[in-house]
């Protein structure tokens, strides 16, 4: 539609004559926008809804100072290295608090907890009083503590966005021949505004969300400080200036509402709304949520540390200062690529090689012969117990071909495997990291299912030798006829030995229960039999 005296007059006549009194009413609406860049000093638009020069200037205006920020914002706190951005946030909220708190930050680190717990004649207590030094350490961490450095930090991060605006591809559309690193400014083709208006919603987008102006001086010196000690202060400086151009420019000439002007008017949309959700997030919500999952991290490494040192008793007098033996396919490689690219660790590895230790080290060469020979030596009053009995120990005889199958398979079969993992966690371990994750998951799944079945079946075999014991003890034994003339006159010596076996078989548990749950059947089985 063009938009002169005599069309203006003709497209009067014919609403009248037509009776369309809405097409009217949004006529005179879009004139009524229109004369808000009527003025020289916002001819940002023609009648025509073409795009003028001026408007292509006050762009460029604007990106010259956005320029100055966007590689000062890249080089610390939004940098496109994960690692470097959360270095500098956590430089930027120590440098934004009190020495009586960044103080404390040392103490939550596993060294220090372990070291805590290991000079504590009550470790319980001792990690009771860490953890609650650490939630008063962590409250410290809110917007009521620290109101200047969330609002300044927000401030900073809705800039960066506007910083993101892709400039290259609006100027380019005026000037095909635009190349960003030129000072040059672009030069100017007359366009529609049907060709940029894309932009300028996400423009209008950008510029609308941002927060009122700050003195952001101070953290800026602390920021640029670890660019250049030399220079923070310069940088700063025009990091400043840039913030207030800004601002000004926006103010003057490129307002949240001139912008909503522009596109409802290049649209034909008098009516054309655009909500701007501020979505405040506070920063440091998150940071105190980080440090919780890395707190926690460091309390169930230090938990499980301290546990497994209180371990080493019973596992020395279980396995007579015997050291456990290894897993296939568990490496020190694969144990240093899961920390470096920060993975959990995975689970169970230390109850496996305990499983494993008992079974070569303590079962095979020990228990089987002497509950063997008990069996084959034993009258047993009842033929059904006796069945159940052997069941047992057979069961207890498969492991160890069944733990040989399981190892074998988890350090090099399939797609969960230790030699699959070490894989994942190579050059791509960023881009593979789900499916790390979830490979770690399935074989914590596994090893765990294996340490349930060994402890269950050597629970179950238990409860049977300690039937056994007890019906030794008796003056006429119900279970067992013999029981108390087995072997003649080196009975006593071989109830001593049934008696050892139960006793490592305890021992045994007693430890996976630190790991594994036993089945609760088993466990009432059991008591049912006592």
């Amino acid at each position: 539609m063009i938009f002169n005296m005599f069309g203006d007059m003709a497209f009067y006549i014919k609403c009248l004559v037509t009776g369309n009194s809405a097409a009217l009413l949004k006529y005179k609406e879009l004139n009524v926008l229109f004369k808000t860049f009527k003025s020289s000093r916002y001819k940002y638009v023609l009648k025509d809804k073409k795009v003028t020069n001026l408007f292509l200037q006050k762009i460029y205006n604007l990106y010259q100072s956005l320029v100055i920020l966007k590689p000062l914002f890249e080089s610390t706190l939004f940098s496109h290295d994960e690692k470097k951005s959360i270095l500098y946030l956590n430089y930027f909220i120590d440098s934004n608090s009190p020495p009586e708190i960044t103080s404390k930050k040392d103490k939550f680190t596993r060294e220090a907890m372990w070291q805590k717990l290991i000079e504590s004649e009550n470790p319980t207590k001792s990690m009771k009083f860490i953890e609650d030094e650490f939630n008063m350490y962590k409250s410290f961490f809110t917007r009521s503590k620290l109101p200047k450095f969330e609002s300044e930090y927000f401030l900073m991060y809705k800039l960066y966005a506007l910083c993101t605006f892709n400039f290259d591809l609006f100027f380019s559309k005026f000037d095909h021949e635009f190349i960003a690193s030129s000072s040059s400014p672009p030069n100017y083709t007359a366009i529609s505004g049907g060709d940029i208006l894309n932009d300028l919603k996400d423009l209008y987008f950008l510029i609308a969300a941002l927060p009122p102006k700050l003195d952001l001086t101070s953290s800026f010196n602390k920021l640029f400080m670890r660019i250049s000690e030399e220079n923070y202060k310069s940088l700063s400086k025009n990091a400043m200036a840039a913030v207030t151009s800004i601002y000004k420019i926006i103010s003057d000439e490129l307002s949240p509402d001139k912008l909503i002007t522009l596109c409802r008017y290049i649209e034909e949309d008098p009516k054309l709304k655009m909500n701007i959700e501020q979505k405040t997030f506070s920063i440091l919500d998150k940071y105190r949520k980080e440090i919780e999952e890395k707190f926690a991290k460091n309390k169930e490494f230090i938990l499980e540390k301290f546990s497994e040192q209180s371990q080493l008793q019973e596992i020395k007098s279980l396995f007579k200062d015997k050291n456990l033996l290894g897993l296939e396919g568990y490496t020190e490689d694969l144990v240093e690529a899961l920390d470096k690219n920060n993975f959990d660790a995975i689970s169970g590895i230390q109850a496996l090689k305990i499983t494993k230790t008992f079974i070569y080290f303590v079962y095979e060469p020990v228990i089987k012969d002497v509950v063997n020979s008990f069996i084959l030596e034993a009258f047993f009053n009842e033929k059904e117990y006796q069945t159940n009995f052997s069941n047992k120990f057979f069961t207890a005889n498969e492991l160890v071909e069944y733990f040989k199958s399981f190892e074998d398979s988890l350090a090099n079969s399939g797609s969960n495997s230790f030699r699959l993992l070490y894989a994942m966690c190579g050059k791509n371990a960023n881009s593979n990291e789900n499916k790390v994750k979830r490979t770690i998951e399935l074989i914590n799944e596994k090893i765990e299912t294996c340490i349930k079945k060994c402890a269950e079946t050597y629970y179950g075999l238990a409860v049977r030798l300690y039937e056994v014991l007890q019906d030794y003890k008796l003056q006429k034994p119900v279970k067992i006829n013999n029981i108390k003339i087995i072997k003649g006159s080196l009975n006593k010596e071989f109830i001593n030995q049934l008696a050892t076996c139960y006793t490592d078989f305890t021992k045994y548990i007693k430890i996976i229960k630190n790991f594994v749950n036993v089945d609760a059947a088993q466990k009432n089985k059991a008591q049912n039999n006592k």
